[in-house]
């Protein structure tokens, strides 16, 4: 199904008010697993006020698609530690993602974006370029094989992007001669003369 608004989408919000003297408590919890949720101006806002460890939210997108003109999700949270955002399998999000990048920490382990969520991805993951126009969330690769110049060149750029990092296998299973290469901002930039 579709839920569309013309302004927020969906709003979940969890503040930790008094009542009569007694701090609110509880969990504000949204679950995407499917459908298209759509707001003018934000798809989904999660949002905590004055925080207690009494007041969670937590949102959870595993399948689906978010859309939001000014965000497709909104954080906003006076303690990170009370709101938990996770997205994986084949979510997808159109539109920015907004809100301090340690709300998200560690929690996006796939779907696919149409911005770079570089600084979301839980810890042994990246993001991958589509080609299209949007980018991939995969797991960081613990080998890598060069069967090829283009392969070495390919290498390259991903270490430059830090899509491969420390702890990475390197396989050469070809002889590439080097002698005569610099590992320099030319190697890729074209095919056909990738060294100048």
């Amino acid at each position: 199904g579709t839920i569309q608004s013309t302004y927020i989408a969906i709003r979940n919000r969890m503040a930790d008010t008094s009542l009569n003297g007694n701090p609110g408590n509880g969990e504000a919890r949204i679950t995407v697993t499917d459908g298209v949720i759509k707001g003018t101006k934000r798809g989904v806002w999660g949002q905590i006020t004055n925080p207690s460890t009494n007041a969670l939210g937590s949102i959870e997108i595993t399948g689906g698609t978010i859309e939001g003109g000014e965000d497709a999700i909104k954080l906003a949270a006076d303690d990170a530690d009370n709101i938990v955002v996770s997205i994986s399998g084949t979510a997808v999000i159109n539109g920015n993602i907004s809100g301090d990048a340690n709300d998200l920490a560690s929690s996006i382990t796939g779907g696919t974006f149409t911005t770079d969520v570089t600084a979301y991805c839980a810890e042994g993951f990246v993001i991958e370029d589509n080609g299209d126009g949007t980018f991939g969330v995969v797991e960081k690769p613990t080998t890598y094989d060069i069967n090829s110049l283009n392969d070495f060149i390919n290498f390259r750029k991903a270490v430059n992007e830090g899509k491969i990092s420390a702890g990475v296998t390197v396989n050469l299973n070809v002889d590439i001669d080097l002698s005569d290469l610099e590992w320099n901002e030319s190697i890729g930039k074209d095919p056909e003369y990738p060294f100048e």
